[in-house]
């Protein structure tokens, strides 16, 4: 049960904190796509359930952010942009795209690691 709380309390902390950007748009969690408005309910069973059926989909995420960027560096339009915008706004998403995804980095990191062990 403390270790449950003390999760809660990690994840009210890292909304709070999330929240404190103004303007980035609806949903300031990394991870899921609560909205803004919602932030109240965090730790409650409503926040829980909430979080687990919306996940952001890794996919969708980046189409949009491609499009973001193709309406940026092809067609030229500024980047706070209504055009651009509509398609970073409502999930509160940048332009940028990582080179190497951090799971695939420490999928490669931990084989080496067990590789480095064994030898």
């Amino acid at each position: 049960m403390r270790l449950l709380a003390l999760e809660n309390g990690l994840t009210l902390l890292r909304m709070l904190v999330a929240a404190l950007k103004s303007g980035v748009g609806e949903c300031p969690c990394h991870r899921c796509l609560i909205k803004r408005k919602d932030i109240h309910h965090v730790g409650t069973k409503k926040d829980e359930h909430a979080r687990q059926v919306s996940t952001r989909d890794p996919d969708v995420t980046l189409g949009q952010v491609k499009e973001a960027r193709r309406h940026i560096y092809d067609l030229n339009y500024a980047v706070d942009g209504d055009k651009v915008q509509s398609f970073l706004f409502k999930q509160s998403l940048t332009p940028n795209v990582v080179s190497i995804p951090l799971r695939i980095y420490y999928q490669s990191l931990l084989i080496e690691i067990i590789l480095g062990c064994i030898h």
